[in-house]
């Protein structure tokens, strides 16, 4: 099932090659392919983009301190061991005008957790909970505020369109239909905002920038709740160790604000993730990324990678502790003149 999504963005990316003649020049290798709308494409012009990504958590945590088994089987039914989320970023950009693009992006997810379930009687007995599914869609607009030769800055205003589900369920060891946790639930339900603003200056030889912004949520979903607001900060610095190849450090800063409300599908004493007051956290990550382009002065191609590992990370209630997250990437840029 994973592979399909994969395989359908690849054929895209093969369809857009095809149907356009000439290979767009300006693909940019300064930023890590995390960074979304951090320059525009002129008029007429595409460019898609795929994203593979990882993350992998391990261990409960309360805030920032280990949480043991003994202290959990006296809150839950059962906690989770390990998560592993792999997902997949399709993106399409174009050129509405040299000063304003219009850029789409859609998400295929999925995410299996390794359960220990007290039975009241020796150690917890293993389980695993799997789902997969598409997550939410983001529409936006992308608009040239101010450029010159090195010195770029670009805002973004757009929605994310509520394509993801909210009631994700699995059988119980009981043999119920129950509502898996929230971390498993891959749409928020509303209708939410989006924006950033993106600094760059770019050097012969070396390159810098950052893009602060955030996610806005509107209302309750049906279900009656309403996932955190989010606030985030991207800052990184690249330097060319050929034409084709660049290397770079990041940072980034992340604020998600805890659950509003609560799903009565979701049992809170079944396990940290089903309770609302155990989401949101505040988390600093550290890593580095690397871009190259196989062709230096018809870059239509580029190739992406980037791993990121916690520096502080400070969760609401108890949650499990992130070890890292790697993704890479591949874009392609097409375009069309007169």
């Amino acid at each position: 099932m994973a592979r399909l999504p994969i395989a359908f963005c690849l054929i895209l990316l093969v369809a857009l090659a095809q149907a356009q003649c000439l290979v767009h020049q300006g693909i940019s290798l300064a930023e890590p392919v995390s960074v979304m709308g951090s320059h525009l494409h002129p008029k007429g012009e595409w460019m898609a983009q795929l994203n593979v990504s990882y993350m992998d958590m391990k261990g409960m945590k309360e805030q920032r301190e280990p949480i043991s088994e003994e202290q959990l089987k006296w809150q839950y039914e059962m906690y989770g061991t390990r998560m592993r989320m792999p997902m997949q970023m399709a993106m399409m950009m174009y050129g509405l005008s040299s000063k304003l693009n219009v850029m789409v992006m859609g998400h295929y997810m999925q995410c299996a957790m390794d359960m220990a379930h007290f039975t009241g009687i020796g150690t917890p007995h293993p389980m695993v909970s799997k789902v997969s599914g598409w997550g939410d869609t983001r529409l936006s607009l992308l608009y040239q505020v101010a450029k010159t030769d090195k010195m770029g800055l670009v805002g973004q205003l757009g929605l994310s369109l509520p394509t993801g589900s909210v009631e994700n369920s699995e059988t119980s060891h009981h043999g119920d239909h129950v509502r898996m946790g929230y971390p498993m639930q891959f749409g928020s339900g509303t209708l939410d905002y989006l924006a950033s603003i993106t600094y760059t200056l770019t050097k012969p030889s070396w390159s810098l920038g950052f893009q602060p912004g955030g996610l806005i949520r509107q209302g309750t979903n049906k279900l009656g709740y309403s996932l955190g607001n989010q606030l985030y900060l991207h800052a990184w610095m690249g330097k060319a160790v050929t034409v084709k190849w660049i290397v770079g450090g990041k940072f980034t800063a992340q604020r998600v604000a805890m659950i509003q409300g609560h799903d009565d599908g979701m049992d809170i004493y079944a396990s940290p993730s089903a309770n609302a007051i155990n989401t949101g956290y505040t988390r600093v990550l550290g890593g580095l990324y690397t871009g190259w382009a196989p062709r230096a002065k018809q870059s239509g191609l580029s190739l992406h990678a980037e791993i990121q590992l916690p520096v502080y990370d400070l969760v609401n209630g108890v949650q499990m502790a992130l070890r890292y997250q790697v993704l890479v990437g591949i874009k392609y840029g097409l375009g069309r003149h007169a």
